[in-house]
């Protein structure tokens, strides 16, 4: 639909028309999932919703009693921006709806610089849905501070392996040197069942000494830890090595 079809529906009646318009807001002006980027008229299709009263009628939709409705509400509002969608977003993560909640959580993404965010999101690390959870380690993939970082190491024995894999993602965008220390300090928990994720990070940013000690713990003679264990451990010291390879 063209921008002015989405427009127009936003003042519609029913749910569905809501629905569309939520979706096409948060297609148009949200992210690249490969490369972060706005699209480039991004800010003009801001303005254009801003002329129409479309913050109010954004804002309006978070509180319908729909939990869809609200949810895209939420996603549109954190592409839309400003001050009354952060507000609105940072009263939304206690959504006793689970897909509202995780949907308010994620979108606060969009302001990484903003010291009362990362709190809220290390909050939101020890919610009891692993969907909450994943969204806010994906959230802080792009927060700086040095309580962000213990947090997301801590996540990577999280209960839940998508959980753990998205806080190893958001760890490999850190410089390894300010990482590497934690996640070795890490390896000493009595946790070896739930280092999938740790393993394949230390593969993407460990060191020589690194390898050394994933090869100790993969050895097929290594009666002390499990199968998948040791393969994850192997896999990990091939990635290093064959890393220190390519660059000599």
């Amino acid at each position: 639909m063209s921008f002015a079809v989405t427009l127009r529906a936003l003042q519609q009646h029913h749910a569905d028309a809501w629905c569309k318009a939520l979706r096409d807001i948060a297609r148009r002006m949200g992210t690249d999932a490969e490369t972060g980027a706005r699209p480039a008229d991004a800010a003009a299709l801001r303005q254009e919703l801003v002329a129409v009263g479309g913050e109010e009628r954004l804002l309006s939709l978070s509180r319908e009693a729909a939990a869809v409705v609200r949810e895209l509400a939420i996603d549109a509002l954190s592409v839309f921006g400003g001050d009354g969608a952060r507000a609105r977003l940072l009263e939304a993560c206690g959504d006793e709806v689970l897909e509202v909640r995780a949907s308010a959580v994620g979108g606060l993404e969009a302001w990484p610089d903003d010291r009362e965010i990362v709190e809220v999101l290390l909050i939101a690390l020890e919610d009891s849905k692993w969907l909450v959870r994943m969204r806010a380690a994906r959230a802080l993939a792009g927060m700086a501070g040095s309580d962000v970082d213990a947090a997301l190491i801590a996540t990577l024995l999280d209960s839940e392996s998508y959980v753990r894999t998205t806080a190893a993602d958001a760890l490999a965008l850190r410089p390894p040197e300010a990482i590497l220390p934690r996640l070795r300090r890490l390896m000493q928990q009595p946790s070896p069942h739930l280092f999938d994720a740790a393993f394949d990070l230390m593969g993407q940013i460990g060191v020589e000494e690194d390898a050394a000690f994933l090869a100790r713990v993969g050895r097929f003679t290594n009666w002390s830890q499990p199968g998948p264990v040791k393969a994850w451990a192997r896999a990990a010291a091939r990635a290093i090595r064959e890393r220190q390879r390519q660059r000599h």
